[in-house]
């Protein structure tokens, strides 16, 4: 069964590679501003995304497991809205970030082949998968 899982995803590592490889020409759409109602379901998609997201509670299970002590309620509180405060941060800079001209204009000119260098990686890896 474990090389059934590993030969698939192998596979799928490759089939994305290979598709990131034949990618075309990378255009963004252009939202100068967006009705009060689409950021909403915006940031609704991406809180979803990452509190859904199995990576995400595993590394801070695996740091809260580490850190906090069953006596000291108040630091692992502290360190929660620490954790979720900068989380917050971060993808507030990364969201204006990633918006701004400059980098929109990187993005057109630069995606395609980012694309392709990332196409190039997964099917290395998947091939390193295969072979391991």
């Amino acid at each position: 069964m474990f090389n059934v899982v590993k030969y698939a995803g192998a596979g799928y590592l490759i089939y994305l590679g290979i598709s990131g490889l034949r990618s075309t020409k990378f255009r963004l759409k252009a939202q100068d501003s967006s009705p009060k109602t689409q950021q909403r379901t915006f940031l609704i998609q991406g809180f979803l995304c990452n509190l859904l997201n199995p990576k995400t509670m595993l590394f801070f299970l695996s740091i809260f497991s580490q850190l906090i002590e069953s006596d000291n309620n108040t630091f692992a509180i502290g360190y929660g809205v620490y954790i979720a405060a900068l989380h917050c941060l971060w993808f507030a800079l990364l969201s204006y970030l990633l918006t701004s001209t400059k980098a929109r204009h990187f993005l057109e000119r630069f995606g395609q082949r980012i694309n392709q260098l990332c196409g190039v990686g997964l099917v290395g890896f998947g091939a390193s998968l295969l072979t391991a």
